[in-house]
């Protein structure tokens, strides 16, 4: 573990972010008040959130990674992209309970709720493992066949691929969940590199998600 914790690490900032936002969301579920109309809308939007960026994460890895793991180690990307075919079933099981909730009435709402709330938890849980075996194995698989200057153009192929609409939302998620020096050198390649408008509006994105000293710090550092 010493020698390959100095490696790079390519799922470690987005996966921070998504167990994150997947906490963030079961909370916000588990707490929702079934007969109170905002509270429900809110908590099935959040939920219906999380879903799409976990198929768009999945689509990622898919395209880029699994690829990049099969071309120079046949077969070492097999777990994973059967864990990606389980997890889109349940993406699409989850959906279909979200629609149940806003056609229930008042009184089976509570019902659904709580059966809305399990299987989330469960798909967090399974994420929670799944994120675990890529960062183990499949990073083995990648260090062992990859340089580390390989690995970065890799994910700078795969980050080129997402539109911009679709990486702010990302950031958004992943920056709060990261260290304040690892946010801080991610914020400074954005604004070197990154529109204007697209850096502004990713911080009015990413600094209601702040705590203050962070916000403080963030404005010092990036006004």
């Amino acid at each position: 573990m010493g020698a390959s914790s100095a490696r790079y690490n390519i799922y470690s900032k987005i996966h921070r972010g998504l167990r994150a936002l997947m906490g963030e969301t079961l909370t916000r579920v588990g707490r929702a008040d079934p007969a109170d109309e905002a509270q429900v809308s809110d908590a099935l939007a959040a939920v219906e959130s999380l879903l799409e960026l976990c198929s768009w994460h999945l689509e990622h890895e898919n395209h880029f990674i699994h690829p990049a793991m099969e071309l120079r180690s046949p077969g070492s990307a097999h777990k994973t992209s059967a864990d990606h075919v389980h997890h889109l079933d349940t993406i699409a099981a989850l959906h279909r309970e979200i629609a149940r909730i806003r056609g229930a009435s008042a009184e089976c709402r509570a019902l659904r709720m709580e059966a809305l709330y399990q299987q989330l938890g469960s798909f967090v849980a399974e994420n929670f493992e799944h994120m675990l075996v890529e960062e183990s194995y499949n990073n083995a698989v990648l260090w062992d066949c990859y340089h580390d200057d390989e690995i970065l153009a890799l994910e700078r192929a795969l980050v080129a691929s997402i539109p911009p609409d679709k990486n702010a939302r990302i950031l958004a998620v992943m920056l709060p969940a990261i260290s304040t020096p690892e946010r801080d050198a991610l914020l400074g390649h954005l604004r070197a590199a990154a529109p204007r408008e697209f850096f502004e509006g990713l911080l009015a994105l990413l600094l209601p998600r702040l705590s203050p000293p962070e916000k403080a710090h963030l404005r010092a550092a990036f006004a």
